[in-house]
């Protein structure tokens, strides 16, 4: 089983989360995408609406997309809330499971100030959305003290047909490999 797992505060839910969970979703075949709102940010702690709220709004930005679910651990389990944590937690759950951690680009430079950096890139492989027409690799996105153990690996190149259309979308892709997992950004080229 393949997982792709999307974190955030979620302040509020928009398209853009959508659109990276069911794209990355289709691109990496996975059987489905958890969207696990974040209880009680660690980074962000002003304007934050209430947890419970903002697990409401993902709830109903999903409702009608079977493939997304919703999984309120985070909230559960209370105190600051912790990408390293919660993918432990998962890992335990689904100890068989691919797991994909769902990031966009611009999350890739804060990983140092998160909790384990390191030990993120062990629990699962990450899928990297990157803007279109972003020419580097995965690694110049990465902190240098995160990017020294990878490795560049040859990556897949992805064709998907667009919904009721015969045209097809090309995603490229930059992969590196450590600790046994690859990670891949993928965007959009045409």
């Amino acid at each position: 089983m393949k997982l792709g797992v999307l974190g955030g505060t979620f302040n509020p839910i928009h398209l853009a989360h959508l659109r990276l969970a069911e794209e990355l979703r289709e691109t990496l075949e996975l059987e489905r995408v958890l969207l696990i709102p974040a209880g009680e940010p660690a980074l962000k702690r002003s304007d934050v609406a209430p947890a419970a709220h903002r697990l409401e709004m993902v709830r109903r930005a999903t409702a009608s997309n079977p493939a997304l679910e919703v999984d309120d651990l985070e909230l559960r389990r209370g105190g600051p809330s912790f990408t390293v944590d919660t993918l432990r937690t998962l890992r335990a759950r689904h100890p068989t499971a691919a797991l994909w951690f769902l990031v966009g680009a611009d999350t890739l430079p804060e990983l140092e100030s998160w909790r384990e950096p390191e030990r993120l890139f062990e629990l699962a492989s990450f899928a990297v959305a990157t803007r279109p027409g972003y020419v580097g690799g995965l690694r110049e996105l990465l902190p240098r003290a995160l990017a020294a153990p990878f490795r560049d690996v040859k990556s897949p190149q992805w064709w998907l047909p667009l919904r009721g259309t015969a045209s097809a979308r090309r995603y490229s892709t930059s992969a590196i490999e450590s600790c046994g997992k690859t990670s891949v950004a993928i965007w959009l080229e045409s």
